[in-house]
C-alpha cells in the first residue's frame, strides 16, 4: 500500500513480557518430565485407559491423575478415564515425589458425530464417518438430498458429481432415532487462482516500507522483498486519493471470485477481506480528520521505542535503521506540513495537545543520554556476521546520527509547534468540524468493528451502564470488600504472572503446543512520562523466535490487581497468546496481518475478567463481578462521554455536568479527560465497547449451544476465525452452534 497507510500500521502496534524456566539443580537422579499416552477422543459412557511415563529412567513411576472438569469426565487412581458429558477436559498426570512436574493432554469427550469436509471438490471421493460407539454400533442408513450433485454409498463414501450443495444423512440402525447430518458443498477444483490472489494482496497491503517489513516478516527474501529503499513518509490529497482507489481495486478483485467457485474457508476469507476493505474505503473524503501527532500514541512518541525493537538480521537492516533516523526531520516536516493545513481550515491543533506534545519531545531532548544509543550497542555486541572493526565503526555512527539528526528533528519538531498555537481556538472535538460526528462513527465502526451507528452504540452502553450501576447499588457491600481490600498477586512477582497463567489456562485455551519465547521490557526514562502503562510489541508473522512486553514503570511502582490483570491482557491468554496463536494457524497471511482493534482488545479486555477464576475467587461469583464492575464502570461512563465530546459535541462544561454524577473531579483533572478524549477519539471504546460485544457473542453462542457449551470451545472458535469485525464473528459462532449445538 502507500506510504500514507504506513503511519496508521505503526501506530496500531502493541507491547509485552518474558522469561526463562530454570533449570532444577540436583545431585541426586529426580524427575524432570511426564509422558501421557491414551486414546484422545473417547464416548460418553466409555472408559479409557491413560498411561503416564516418569523421565529420566530410573526415578519412581507413581503419579497422581486429575480431570479438570469431573462432570464431563471422571478419572480414577489408575488412570483410567471415562467420559460423563460431551465437552473437554485437560488430563492432568503429576508426579507423586515433586509436584511441580506433570504433564497434561486434552481429551475430547463425544456422542455421535459425522464427520467428513464439507468442501468437496468437483470429482472428489471421500469417506464420511460416524463416531466409534460403545452401546450401539455405528451401522447406518446413508442417504443424499440431492444425488445429482454428491452420492453417497451404503458404508460412507461420498462422491462430488456437480457443483452445488447437497446434505448428508446418516440414520443409525440400531437407534433409528439418532440422525446425523452434515451439509456439503462441492465447488470447482481449481481454486488455486483465489489462493495466488491473496498471496499477493497480502504483498500489496504490506508495501515496500522496509520498516514495516521488517515488523511483519522474519525472511522477506522469500516473499522478494530484499531491496526496498528507506523514504521519508509524505502526504498529499493526490496520494490519498491513490490508496483509495487502490483499496477499491483490491475489493473489486476479491468480489470478482464467484462464492459457487470456493470452498467453505475461502468464502470467509472473501467475506473478512470485503469487510475489512470497505471500512478503509469508509474513511474517504475525510483526509484532514486525522492526525499523526499526539502526546503518547503519536507517531513522534512510539517512534523512538519502533527504532529500538528494529530488528538487525543482516547489514542492510542496520543501515536501513540509519536511514530512517536520516529522514525523520524530512518526515517531521510532512507531518508539520499536514498540520498547518489543517489548521489554514479551522481544524489544526489545539494548544492543549500541541503543548502535550512539545512535552513529549522535551522529555526526549534533555534525557541525559538519548536511549537508542545504549540499545543499539548491546544489540550489535551480540551480531555474529559483524567483526570487531565492524561493530566499533557502526556504533560510533549511531552516536554521530542520534545525538545530531535524531534529537535534531525533535527539536525541529518542538520548534514548529511553537509557531502554530493559538491557531485553533475550539475545543478540538470531532464533532465542532463539519463532518467531524459522520467521521467519528467510520472511526468507531471500524476500531471496534462493527456496523452500528453511534445512537445504537450509545443505547448500548446505556443499557450496559444502568444494569452495572445497579448491581452495584444491590451489592455494595461485597463489592467494596473485593475491589478495595483483596489482592490478586499474593507472594507472586511479575516475572511469575506469566508461568502462572500458562498453567492455569491449559483447560480453557487451546494449546500453542510450545511455551513462547518472550522478554519483558521496561521503558527508558525519557519516554515513560508519555508512554501506555504496558505495551505488547506484536511479533513477525512467520515464525516463533521471541515476544516483547513494555513495562512503564511509572504505572508499576508496586505489583498490585492493576499488575495482574495487565500482564494477563498483554500476555497469556491476552495479546501475546493471541498473536501467537494466530501466526500458527492455516489462515492466510493476509487475513494474519489485518489490523482488527476492537478484535484483539475486547478479546483482551475480556480476558482480564476471565482470569479472576485462576486464584482463590474462582468460585465466587460475588466476587468476580465486583472485579468486572471495578474494572469497566469508569471507562464505560467514559465511553459515553467520549460519544458526546466528539458525536454530541458536549463543552467542557456539559462534560463536567455528566461525569459529576458519578465522580469527584477537579477542574483540571476534568480538562485532562475533556483533552483525551479530543486527542484519541474511541480509544475507551476500542476496549470496553469490543469488550461488551465479545460478553455478548459469548453469552449467544453458549445458548446456542446448550449442554455442548465450553469456553474452550468458545475461545477456540474465537482465535480460529482470527482479526475481524463482531458482524462476521457473529455469523461464525452462529454456523458452529447450528452444527455441533444441542439438537
Amino acid at each position: 500500500m502507500k506510504k500514507i497507510s504506513y503511519l496508521l500500521i505503526v501506530l496500531s502496534m502493541l507491547f509485552m513480557i518474558a522469561g526463562c524456566k530454570k533449570p532444577p539443580i540436583e545431585e541426586t537422579i529426580v524427575p524432570e518430565e511426564i509422558t501421557i499416552s491414551g486414546d484422545t477422543l473417547i464416548d460418553v459412557g466409555e472408559s479409557t485407559p491413560f498411561t503416564a511415563t516418569v523421565l529420566p529412567t530410573g526415578v519412581a513411576q507413581d503419579v497422581l491423575w486429575s480431570t479438570s472438569e469431573k462432570k464431563i469426565a471422571s478419572v480414577n487412581a489408575e488412570g483410567l478415564v471415562k467420559g460423563v458429558k460431551i465437552g473437554t477436559i485437560t488430563l492432568r498426570a503429576t508426579c507423586a515425589t515433586d509436584p511441580l512436574v506433570f504433564a497434561e493432554v486434552t481429551v475430547e469427550v463425544s456422542v455421535a458425530k459425522l464427520t467428513g469436509s464439507r468442501s468437496l471438490k468437483l470429482g472428489e471421493v471421500l469417506q464420511f464417518e460416524i463416531n466409534d460407539f460403545v452401546t450401539i454400533g455405528n451401522t447406518a442408513n446413508w442417504i443424499s438430498s440431492d444425488a445429482t450433485i454428491a452420492t453417497v454409498s451404503n458404508t460412507g463414501v461420498v462422491e462430488a458429481l456437480a457443483i452445488g450443495e447437497a446434505t448428508i444423512t446418516a440414520t443409525l440402525v440400531e437407534d433409528p432415532s439418532i440422525v446425523l447430518v452434515y451439509p456439503i458443498r462441492v465447488t470447482n477444483p481449481d481454486l488455486a487462482s483465489f489462493d495466488t490472489y491473496l498471496d499477493q494482496l497480502f504483498l500489496d497491503m504490506l508495501g515496500t516500507d522496509p520498516m514495516n517489513i521488517n515488523f511483519t516478516l522474519y525472511d522477506p527474501e522469500t516473499y522478494g522483498l530484499a531491496d526496498c529503499v528507506v523514504e521519508a513518509y509524505t502526504f498529499s490529497e493526490e496520494d490519498e486519493a491513490e490508496y483509495f482507489q487502490e483499496l477499491k481495486d483490491m475489493k473489486t478483485a476479491l468480489e470478482a471470485f464467484n462464492d459457487v467457485d470456493l470452498s467453505e474457508e475461502q468464502i470467509l476469507d472473501k467475506k473478512v477481506l470485503v469487510d475489512y476493505l470497505n471500512h478503509q474505503i469508509a474513511y474517504e473524503g475525510y483526509y484532514y480528520y486525522g492526525s499523526n501527532l499526539g502526546s503518547y500514541l503519536g507517531y513522534q512518541a512510539q517512534l523512538p521505542i519502533i527504532l529500538a525493537e528494529y530488528r538487525f538480521d543482516d547489514l542492510t537492516d542496520i543501515e536501513n535503521y540509519f536511514d530512517y533516523i536520516e529522514v525523520t526531520q524530512n518526515t517531521f516536516s510532512e507531518i508539520v506540513k499536514f498540520e498547518k493545513e489543517k489548521a489554514a481550515l479551522g481544524m489544526g491543533l489545539t494548544d492543549v495537545i500541541i503543548d502535550r506534545v512539545i512535552e513529549q519531545c522535551d522529555d526526549f531532548i534533555n534525557a541525559e543520554e538519548c536511549y537508542l544509543i545504549p540499545v543499539f550497542n548491546s544489540k550489535i555486541e551480540e551480531l555474529t556476521f559483524l567483526d570487531e572493526t565492524q561493530k566499533t565503526n557502526l556504533i560510533a555512527e549511531n552516536v554521530t546520527l542520534v545525538n545530531t539528526q535524531f534529537v535534531a528533528a525533535y527539536i525541529q519538531l518542538k520548534t514548529e509547534l511553537l509557531t502554530m498555537k493559538g491557531q485553533n481556538t475550539g475545543t478540538g472535538a470531532l464533532a465542532s468540524y463539519e463532518k467531524g460526528a459522520q467521521y467519528y462513527e467510520v472511526l468507531f465502526q471500524d476500531e471496534i468493528g462493527t456496523h452500528l451507528t453511534i445512537p445504537q452504540a450509545k443505547a448500548f452502553l446505556t443499557t450496559t451502564l444502568n444494569r452495572l450501576m445497579l448491581s452495584y447499588q444491590n451489592n455494595y457491600s461485597d463489592y467494596q470488600k473485593y475491589t478495595k481490600y483483596t489482592d490478586l498477586m499474593g507472594d507472586m512477582k511479575i516475572d511469575g504472572i506469566i508461568p502462572h497463567l500458562l498453567e492455569k489456562m491449559a483447560s480453557d485455551f487451546p494449546s500453542l503446543g510450545f511455551t513462547p519465547n518472550y522478554e519483558i521490557k521496561e521503558i527508558h526514562e525519557s519516554l515513560k512520562d508519555h508512554s501506555s502503562p504496558a505495551m505488547y510489541f506484536q511479533s513477525p508473522l512467520d515464525d516463533d523466535r521471541g515476544e516483547s512486553i513494555y513495562i512503564n514503570p511509572n504505572e508499576f511502582t508496586i505489583e498490585n490487581n492493576y499488575m495482574y490483570q495487565t500482564i494477563a491482557h498483554e500476555g497469556c491468554p491476552g495479546h501475546l497468546y493471541q498473536h501467537v496463536y494466530l501466526k500458527n494457524t492455516d489462515l492466510p497471511l493476509v487475513r494474519k496481518n489485518l489490523n482488527a482493534t476492537g478484535y484483539a482488545e475486547g478479546w483482551t479486555t475480556y480476558i482480564e475478567n476471565f482470569i479472576l477464576k485462576y486464584n482463590s475467587y474462582s468460585n465466587n461469583a460475588t466476587a468476580q463481578k465486583a472485579f468486572e464492575f471495578d474494572d469497566s464502570i469508569s471507562y464505560v461512563i467514559l465511553g459515553l462521554a467520549d460519544i458526546g465530546i466528539n458525536y454530541d459535541g458536549w463543552t467542557l462544561e456539559e462534560l463536567g455536568t455528566y461525569l459529576e454524577e458519578y465522580f469527584s473531579l477537579t477542574p483540571e483533572e476534568l480538562e485532562d479527560i475533556y483533552y483525551d478524549m479530543t486527542e484519541i477519539p474511541t480509544n475507551y471504546l476500542q476496549y470496553y465497547f469490543s469488550y461488551y460485544q465479545v460478553q455478548l457473542l459469548k453469552s449467544n453462542f453458549k445458548e446456542a449451544m446448550g449442554s455442548e457449551y465450553t469456553d474452550y470451545q468458545f475461545h477456540k472458535v474465537y482465535l480460529e476465525t482470527g482479526p475481524t469485525s463482531f458482524t462476521i464473528l457473529a455469523e461464525v459462532f452462529d454456523q458452529y452452534a447450528e452444527d455441533y449445538g444441542e439438537q
